[in-house]
């Protein structure tokens, strides 16, 4: 369930992307999730990061009207996304399985950022603030940013905090 509800709420938000500046599917999805990753930095330091979850819906809604006012421009276009689609989906839900279940450990590369996602997500503040206890305050919060941004969107699908979501995030 929880990759088909990430892949539903990427899609859409990469799509909008496409359709405005005509590039790939690829492109699209990148700088959608850089625009998300950034616009979520500024909601972090307004000291807004309860409304993170609210910026992939954003994102998806703004896509889909972005697509349908330009479906008629170039079909050809537009038929061209499946492509880029088909190869996001397939992928997405390979690596959904790859970490279904998983939980962070100490030894791997990616549990640090456990640790700062899991402080952003309880106490709905950056892991840079002085009453932090994260060894790893000078790490730049992008990661961290999206994967609680993602956890945020997603609350009425899964309950709590859920690693295996950070990982396949």
């Amino acid at each position: 369930m929880s990759a088909v509800f990430l892949i539903l709420l990427l899609l859409p938000a990469g799509a909008g992307v496409c359709a405005v500046a005509r590039c790939q599917l690829a492109e699209g999805l990148a700088v959608a999730m850089l625009g998300l990753v950034a616009a979520g930095y500024l909601l972090a330091l307004a000291g807004l990061l309860p409304l993170l979850g609210l910026l992939p819906w954003a994102a998806a809604l703004a896509g889909v009207i972005l697509v349908e006012c330009r479906r008629g421009d170039n079909p050809a276009f537009f038929r061209g996304l499946w492509q880029g689609t088909a190869a996001f989906v397939l992928l997405a839900l390979f690596y959904w399985w790859l970490c279904r279940g998983h939980s962070l450990a100490d030894w791997d590369d990616f549990s640090h950022w456990g640790r700062a996602a899991k402080w952003m997500f309880t106490t709905d503040t950056l892991y840079t603030v002085p009453g932090c206890d994260d060894g790893y305050k000078s790490y730049p919060p992008a990661t961290a940013l999206w994967q609680v941004m993602l956890l945020q969107a997603g609350r009425w699908v899964w309950r709590g905090f859920r690693e295996d979501i950070l990982l396949y995030a």
